[in-house]
């Protein structure tokens, strides 16, 4: 049996297993999301009232109803920072970080948009769509669905931006990344799903990746692509996670 979805291009993925639960009668849904800007070291809050299912077409059609809010680890004293100010085509999944050089947002969906984004006002820059360099795959769109910059450090004067593409199981380098320009940097050692988190944990001096896929997290080689299970992550019944945050 094969899901075919926008997530996972029109090859498709198999499905080996399949979960039921019982039904439930839902109020309200919100969509909620924490990540680390690490130029503030404060949590990011990224919340929506229209629901989390659908949060795609939330940023799409209303991107005003997605808030952003720090709040500061000190004293938990939250404030709001911004409002996207253009439509967002998230392609059934949103790729976001943060590069402390650039001191910009990069926000990416698996449609191909490519956006750079200023945290203080949710001004958005619209750069070159995702594609892959020239050769065997350039007239093929890619499935960007995870990525995540090197040297994400207060004071970092270079980073790379990395990305995952499941169609092709492949860790890119995204370079520049501006224009949108996909190039292989080494395939994944294990098949990952579409529904895959990844970020980037740096020293200053070194880099270390994680991702977390099928409920198992993992390091991740940023250079041969390796991936080494660290252990399984047990969530609760029916959640799904959409991105990680790696901090000391």
């Amino acid at each position: 049996n094969t899901l075919v979805t926008i997530q996972t291009g029109d090859a498709g993925k198999q499905v080996n297993r399949l979960y039921i639960t019982d039904g439930a009668d839902i109020k309200q849904e919100f969509y909620l999301a924490l990540l680390v800007d690490r130029a503030t070291s404060r949590i990011a809050v990224v919340a929506s009232t229209e629901g989390g299912m659908d949060i795609e077409t939330v940023a799409h059609d209303t991107p005003e109803k997605i808030h952003t809010i720090t709040i500061d680890p000190a004293t938990g004293r939250a404030t709001q920072v911004s409002r996207l100010n253009t439509s967002f085509q998230p392609g059934g999944r949103v790729t976001f970080d943060f590069n402390p050089v650039a001191n910009r947002v990069r926000v990416m969906g698996a449609g191909g948009q490519n956006l750079r984004v200023n945290v203080e006002t949710g001004e958005a820059a619209t750069d070159g769509r995702l594609k892959n360099a020239p050769g065997e795959r350039g007239e093929v769109a890619p499935q960007v669905v995870a990525g995540a910059y090197t040297n994400s450090v207060s004071g970092a004067t270079a980073t790379m931006l990395l990305t995952i593409d499941s169609s092709t199981n492949m860790l890119n380098l995204q370079s520049p990344p501006n224009d949108g320009v996909q190039a292989p940097r080494n395939r994944l050692s294990i098949t990952v799903p579409p529904l895959v988190a990844f970020d980037i944990l740096s020293d200053g001096t070194a880099n270390t990746g994680y991702v977390l896929a099928g409920n198992a997290l993992h390091l991740l080689d940023l250079t041969s692509g390796a991936l080494t299970a660290r252990g399984n992550v047990t969530l609760p019944r029916g959640a799904e996670v959409i991105d990680i945050a790696a901090m000391r």
